[in-house]
């Protein structure tokens, strides 16, 4: 890049961006063509292991400030999360290229692979890693959280 700043964007993002092409086959080109559903859910491995690393820094960061769980979730996990696709439909929409429907879809599609990608976690502690008993989850907004989401959806 020629800005200094999207060089410096460039050359910070240059690792992840390294690690995931050669993690995950590019079904775009012609030999990878057929690997469509591998790409697919090593991508959302990926989305997954990620969010799993954010709601972990977020917790942390929040036990730090002494800000309660539940406000981090429903402000900075939520809004990192289904703004950007937010923006993205209303630039799309208003290029013309797409329709209410579109935009309506790509927001609760989002949402709902999300809450799968901060699913499998869960599923795998339970799953895999602790098969004896319940696992306790320390929230106390849980039920404010829960109500929160089935109205928006």
């Amino acid at each position: 890049p020629e800005a200094d700043m999207k060089r410096l964007l460039w050359v910070l993002s240059l690792p992840i961006i390294t690690l995931l092409y050669l993690t995950i086959p590019d079904c775009r080109r012609q030999f990878w063509r057929n690997w469509f559903m591998v790409t697919f859910l090593i991508s959302a491995a990926w989305i997954s292991a990620i969010t799993y690393v954010l709601v972990w820094m977020v917790t942390i960061a929040g036990e730090t400030l002494g800000i309660p769980e539940s406000v981090m979730g429903l402000t900075l996990l939520a809004a990192g999360t289904s703004v950007p696709d937010t923006v993205a439909s209303v630039l799309v929409a208003r290029k013309g290229k797409g329709n209410g429907d579109m935009a309506m879809s790509n927001i609760v599609g989002s949402n709902v692979f999300d809450m799968l990608c901060l699913g499998i976690p869960w599923f795998i502690k339970t799953a895999f890693i602790n098969t004896s008993g319940p696992i306790e989850v320390n929230s106390s907004g849980l039920t404010y959280t829960a109500i929160s989401l089935i109205c928006s959806v």
